[in-house]
Parts: structure tokens; C-alpha cells; sequence
């Protein structure tokens, strides 16, 4: 399978949701790095004009964000699993006439193989592009031949 190529196919709507994710990360790291800021200056003014109880209650603070963040991070983590993380294409000549491997399948999935397969079908007179909802790696539309082996290719790809 040639992953350039697929990239190369991809790019023109992948890129901007790309620099869109981006963009939120660095959001997220200039807020991070702005809480790890005000954090090393309040231990600071702490070290200079407190006592030991007040770091601690401050130490009991942070361990509560801590522990917070610990079960966003949790959320997060089984969130994820609806996630797109297995994709698979297929190339293939839909029409004998095309002389190519203009048409194509693909399958974008969950964890648990849910999500949709997107085939497109060129020919020289018109094009087509069909989706099917997918569950669990199956779906309720009759599949092509195409578009289960992109199914499988996407399971494939997510077992990594």
C-alpha cells in the first residue's frame, strides 16, 4: 500500500481539520504554560512570606487539581475510543472503460468499528459517491467487495 499517495489524497480535507487541532494544542500549552507560571510564582511568594501550613494547604490544593485532572484524563481516554482511529482505503477500476484505478472505498472507523465506509465510483460519463453507516464492522447496506476490504483494512490498521 503506497501511504504517500493515500496522503496525497487525503490532504486537501485532512489538512485543515489538522491545523485546526493545531491550533487548539497550542492554546492548551499556552494556558498550560501560563498555570505552571502563576504556580511557580505563588510557591515562590509562599516560600518567602508563609509557613509550613500554608504550603500545605496549598500542596492539598494542587493535589485536588491533580486528581481532577486525572479523571479528565480518564473521560478522555474512553471518549477517544469514539473516535476516528482506523482507516482504510481501497482503490479500484469501478468501470472497464476508465483504463484506471479512478474509484475508491474508504472506511473510517471507532475502536469498535463503528463509523462509515465513503465510495466513490468514477467512470468517463459520471461519478458517484455513496456512504454506508457501519457497526461493529458490518452494515445494514449490502456491501461491495471494495468496501468490505477497506472495512478490513481499516481493522487492520487499528490493531497496531
Amino acid at each position: 500500500m503506497d501511504y504517500l499517495h493515500i496522503a496525497r489524497q487525503l490532504a486537501p480535507g485532512v489538512l485543515p481539520v489538522l491545523s485546526v487541532l493545531v491550533l487548539l494544542i497550542l492554546v492548551w500549552i499556552t494556558a498550560l504554560h501560563r498555570r505552571l507560571a502563576q504556580f511557580t510564582h505563588r510557591l515562590e511568594r509562599l516560600r518567602r512570606n508563609r509557613g509550613v501550613l500554608e504550603i500545605e494547604r496549598t500542596l492539598d490544593e494542587q493535589a485536588a487539581t491533580v486528581e481532577q485532572a486525572e479523571r479528565g484524563v480518564a473521560q478522555l481516554r474512553q471518549e477517544m475510543g469514539r473516535c476516528l482511529q482506523q482507516v482504510g482505503i481501497m482503490r479500484f477500476n469501478a468501470f472497464g472503460e476508465a483504463g484506471s484505478d479512478l474509484s475508491f472505498s474508504v472506511a473510517l472507523l471507532d475502536r469498535n468499528g463503528d463509523g462509515l465506509v465513503v465510495t466513490g465510483l468514477w467512470g468517463r460519463e459520471e461519478s458517484r459517491v455513496f456512504a454506508k453507516p457501519v457497526r461493529e464492522g458490518r452494515s445494514s447496506y449490502p456491501l461491495s467487495k471494495e468496501e468490505e476490504e477497506a472495512i478490513a483494512a481499516a481493522r487492520r490498521n487499528g490493531e497496531t
